[in-house]
């Protein structure tokens, strides 16, 4: 399946190792595994997740040819990001004032 092209603001990933497009970066990261700097000979060895390893993992290739994972595009969004904006949210409920208050 031929890849979409990037546009601008695309946001999908294509690994330059082995040709698979992702949805996001997150995904592509995952994709990678064992240690980084071991190139060769061992169960540690870095390389690419194979199309089967992917699958059994969830993941599923969309009609572009994306790999996705839909079980983590359902989960709450600080469930993603396991909380890391939690400061950013509350400091943006502390200096937004609500709707109520601005009318005051």
């Amino acid at each position: 399946m031929t890849l979409p092209a990037h546009a601008a603001g695309s946001t999908w990933c294509e690994c330059s190792v082995c040709g698979q497009g992702f949805g996001g970066v997150t995904l592509f990261d995952k994709h990678r595994v064992g240690d980084h700097g071991v190139r060769d000979g061992t169960a540690n060895r870095r390389r690419c997740l194979t199309a089967r390893e992917m699958a059994a993992k969830g993941w599923h290739q969309d009609g572009k040819g994306l790999w996705k994972d839909e079980a983590r595009a359902t989960m709450p969004f600080a469930a993603v990001t396991g909380g890391a904006n939690r400061g950013v949210a509350a400091k943006t409920q502390e200096t937004t004032p609500s709707p109520a208050a601005a009318a005051e």
